[in-house]
């Protein structure tokens, strides 16, 4: 976000009509959230599932940016929805 940095080269890309929309993809709401205060992104994508909320605390609280997206009218995308449960440990058994 800074001058002369990627996202200069994104809203050049818009205003030329090389792409439509800019969005932004964290795992983070209170990043989105940091974001959108310093630019009117299109679309938003984050994690949203039913493990996220059974553990409540701050970062999975993701009701003020479903609120700021209603607001601003944003295109949002919830990923990982599925989720059965966290990764119980850092080794991976499958790739997905």
């Amino acid at each position: 976000m800074e001058p002369e940095g990627a996202l200069e080269a994104i809203k050049e890309a818009k205003e030329t009509g090389l792409i439509r929309y800019i969005g932004i993809t964290t795992h983070k709401q209170p990043t989105i959230i940091k974001a959108l205060e310093r630019f009117d992104f299109n679309t938003i994508m984050f994690p949203l599932n039913f493990v996220l909320r059974r553990h409540c605390c701050k970062e999975n609280d993701y009701e003020p940016l479903l609120r700021i997206s209603e607001e601003r009218d944003l295109g949002t995308t919830a990923i990982k929805v599925f989720a059965k449960g966290p990764w119980k440990t850092k080794r991976r058994k499958y790739q997905t």
